[in-house]
C-alpha cells in the first residue's frame, strides 16, 4: 500500500541546540502526528476539537518561548520570525472560524500542519541554529591569536545531516543558497530536508 503521509517523524538532527525549544518542537511533531492520524481514520468532532485546542494552545506557548530565546541570543531576524508566528496563529484562528464540516477541518488542518512543519520548524527555525552556530564560531575565532590568517569562505566545507544519518558536504555557494532561501536541498536517499551541523576547513590531499 502506498504511503501518502507527508508529516516527517521527529529526529534529533532537527535540534536547534536549545533543550527547551527542542523539546517543544518534538512535542509539536507528536501533536502533528495526532492530526495526521485523524485524517486517516474516523474521528468524532469533539475529539478533533480537543486535538485542535491542545495544538493551538501549545503553539502559542512555544512561540512565546522561542521568541524569548531569540531575544536572548540577539537573533537579527527576530521581527520577521515573530511575524511568521503571528501569521500561523491567524491562519489557525481563521481555520477554526471558517470550517464547514469535520472532514474539511481535518483536511485543511492536516495540510497546514505539514506545510508548517516543513516551512517553519524544519527551515526557518533551523536558521536560528545556523546563525547561532556560525556566530559562536566567529566569537571563538576572535578570541584566538590575531596573528592567525583568516580562513576564506571558499576554503570551507559545510556539513549537513538528515534523518538517515548521511553526512552531506556542501560548498560555500550551496550553503549560502540554503540560508538565503534560494535552494531547498534534500537527501537523495530519505528525501528529507538537510540540516546544518557545522563548517570546517577543507582538507587537501597531496
Amino acid at each position: 500500500m502506498e504511503d501518502h503521509r507527508l508529516i516527517p517523524a521527529w529526529d534529533e538532527c532537527y535540534n536547534i541546540n536549545n533543550k527547551k525549544i527542542d523539546a517543544q518542537h518534538k512535542k509539536l511533531f507528536e501533536l502533528a502526528a495526532k492530526v495526521e492520524n485523524a485524517v486517516y481514520k474516523f474521528v468524532k468532532r469533539d475529539e478533533l476539537k480537543e486535538i485542535l485546542t491542545e495544538l493551538f494552545n501549545y503553539m502559542k506557548e512555544h512561540f512565546h518561548d522561542e521568541e524569548k530565546f531569540m531575544e536572548e541570543i540577539q537573533y537579527p531576524y527576530l521581527h520577521e520570525h515573530r511575524q511568521m508566528h503571528k501569521n500561523i496563529i491567524y491562519e489557525m484562528s481563521r481555520l477554526i472560524q471558517n470550517i464547514k464540516t469535520t472532514n474539511d477541518l481535518k483536511e485543511r488542518l492536516y495540510h497546514m500542519m505539514s506545510n508548517w512543519l516543513y516551512k517553519h520548524i524544519l527551515k526557518y527555525d533551523i536558521k536560528i541554529a545556523i546563525w547561532a552556530n556560525e556566530n559562536k564560531t566567529k566569537a571563538l575565532d576572535n578570541e584566538k591569536s590575531t596573528q592567525k590568517q583568516p580562513i576564506m569562505q571558499e576554503n570551507l566545507e559545510f556539513i549537513y545531516s538528515c534523518p538517515c544519518k548521511i553526512e552531506h558536504r556542501l560548498n560555500f555557494e550551496d550553503h549560502m543558497s540554503m540560508i538565503n532561501e534560494n535552494a531547498i536541498i534534500k537527501c537523495k536517499k530519505c528525501q528529507q530536508l538537510l540540516v546544518f551541523l557545522k563548517s570546517k576547513e577543507k582538507t587537501y590531499k597531496g
